[in-house]
């Protein structure tokens, strides 16, 4: 059967990061189970530097980064995507037969925030001669050079020849007042080929932004309803674990042994997984404590992140609001293990982050941890309703205008307070169809429909 080349761009799938864990889950689920139809490879900036020997398919580096545009891609391109009949893959007789000896062509499959995607969906937009742009707008041969020379950017952007479909993966964490992403995206939406959502909530603010500030003769306002899969969780991994023993050993995992005290039997524990980035709201999870503590809950935090002093200075609010005493922070590396048994050991998660569609919730119920979620962004397509929290107001976040709920955080202290005398089970049910073992035949249906399809393709998942 003749295969498609399929490159994937995203945060390095050797990085820690969670679009990082997304673009590995893809890239070897397709790889392992879609061979037939993809040759894949990944594309990823952060991380170690690492070659295709330690992945069953290649697997390149971003040397060179500006303004999010990867300047090593038409090498990397040509690279991975090979020559007509050189024997890398599968090609059709066709192409045997009248394009031997051409670079293949193929598909770029991004897991970017769109805003970080200018470049790609609008290359007309970069520096004349820079290389990406020439990469991106190739002459076709029926066009004479001097008339190309001769072309407006926007004409030039219509009629060039492409070295791949562009598709994307499109993370949406939160809205505009207009319940939108803002007119910046809009080009950047319609200038893909596909594009999915992570939810139905960002699918329906991808339609809402083409719609009001779109192009009307845009193809992609056809293409409604945007199509919305989750990123998968490895249900046999993120499942409950003792909770006796977790608890029992939560400090000594967590501190590599330093200590070996449990948590003791009248302590309620709460965890926070987020980066220390403005986004995610560090001063929730601390004010929330504090208001615990004022109701007499013998309340102890955990909490995982990236760095401990960056937009919030975690160990100074611990002493702010007293619980500097009452905290454990761990910012090295856990192993999924570790991850789970500290899960199981909780008893309510604090999801502080606006988040389109976030992994450590989903960890969380996966492990039988109620999350305590707000009635904001993706998240709340799959957290309970019962555990969600409404915004007493919004403020903005710059550059985009993108709006953040604010809170009263007595009103999530209830919510913690219902977990702690509620029914456990009742409180942490697991969506299941966020489990890979559920949604990968949705994934496989979308991924095989885009085959051939082209710009304007309709899409069938939802």
């Amino acid at each position: 059967m003749t295969q498609t080349t399929f490159l994937m761009l995203s945060d390095a799938i050797t990085s820690s990061t969670g679009l990082a864990r997304i673009h590995r889950d893809l890239v070897t689920r397709i790889h392992a189970d879609l061979s037939d139809v993809f040759r894949v490879g990944a594309l990823g900036v952060g991380g170690a530097i690492s070659t295709s020997a330690k992945f069953p398919f290649p697997n390149y580096s971003i040397r060179q980064l500006e303004q999010m545009c990867p300047i090593d891609l038409p090498l990397v391109w040509e690279d991975f995507a090979g020559r007509i009949g050189d024997g890398r893959q599968a090609d059709s007789p066709e192409d045997l037969l009248y394009r031997t000896g051409q670079m293949r062509k193929g598909i770029l499959f991004t897991c970017w925030n769109a805003s970080w995607c200018q470049w790609l969906a609008q290359p007309e937009l970069l520096p004349d001669q820079h290389p990406v742009r020439d990469f991106l707008l190739q002459r076709p041969q029926s066009i004479p050079p001097a008339t190309w020379a001769s072309c407006t950017p926007a004409l030039r952007a219509s009629l060039a020849q492409r070295p791949f479909q562009r598709w994307l993966y499109c993370p949406v964490d939160g809205h505009c007042s207009d319940g939108t992403l803002g007119w910046q995206m809009a080009p950047i939406l319609e200038g893909f080929d596909r594009v999915l959502a992570y939810t139905a909530y960002g699918a329906k603010v991808i339609e809402d932004t083409i719609d009001k500030w779109g192009d009307p003769l845009s193809q992609r306002r056809t293409d409604f309803p945007i199509a919305h899969l989750p990123h998968g969780l490895d249900a046999a991994t993120f499942r409950p674990r003792d909770r006796a023993l977790a608890r029992a050993t939560l400090v000594s995992r967590l501190s590599n042994g330093e200590k070996s005290l449990p948590l003791k039997p009248d302590q309620e524990l709460l965890a926070v997984v987020a980066t220390n980035t403005p986004r995610k709201d560090w001063g929730l999870a601390f004010t929330v404590c504090a208001e615990l503590l004022q109701r007499g809950r013998n309340v102890f935090l955990w909490g995982h992140t990236d760095t401990l002093i960056a937009h919030w200075n975690i160990p100074a609010m611990a002493k702010q609001f007293g619980m500097d005493k009452r905290v454990m922070i761990t910012s090295e590396r856990l192993s999924d293990e570790d991850m789970t048994n500290a899960y199981s050991a909780a008893d309510a998660f604090l999801g502080i982050g606006s988040e389109g569609w976030g992994y450590p919730c989903m960890e969380s119920l996966g492990c039988g941890l109620p999350v305590v979620h707000m009635t904001y962004a993706g998240g709340a397509d799959f957290t309970p309703p019962a555990l969600q929290v409404e915004p007493v107001g919004y403020h903005l976040e710059a550059p985009y205008m993108i709006q953040r709920p604010v809170f009263n955080p007595s009103d999530w202290a209830d919510k913690v307070v219902q977990v702690l005398t509620g029914d456990r089970a009742e409180l942490s049910k697991y969506p299941e169809r966020i489990d890979w073992t559920v949604c990968w035949e949705e994934w496989r249906k979308w991924l095989q429909a885009g085959v051939g399809a082209g710009a304007g393709a309709k899409e069938g998942a939802r």
